[in-house]
């Protein structure tokens, strides 16, 4: 069985919310995007979507267009490098080894 998230998990279409709200806010801009039987929450990202989008192409920040190539695209992987100095080595495994023993010695 593979180590991914638990059966049912939900976290993946909970973050498509902001990206869906804000290519809905593209869509309809400059006017607000309609939401008729919207629930509440979609109702406020559909707002926050609405001011975010507005806010980039009012200030031309580019802050907001990080983000907004961020919802869109999804963040690029970040690398680690893990690396010690003369003064301070990276404790590294060398050796493995598996010993039986008799239990009764």
């Amino acid at each position: 069985m593979g180590a991914g998230a638990p059966l049912g998990n939900q976290n993946a279409a909970k973050a498509k919310r902001w990206e869906a709200a804000i290519i809905r806010a593209i869509e309809s801009y400059p006017d607000k995007p309609d939401c008729v039987d919207c629930s509440a929450l979609i109702k406020g990202l559909n707002e926050a979507a609405y001011r975010f989008v507005k806010e980039m192409t009012d200030t031309n920040n580019i802050a907001f267009f990080k983000e907004f190539g961020d919802r869109l695209d999804g963040k690029s992987a970040q690398s680690v490098t893990l690396s010690g100095d003369e003064d301070n080595p990276l404790n590294v495994i060398t050796k493995v080894e598996r010993v039986i023993v008799n239990a009764k010695d």
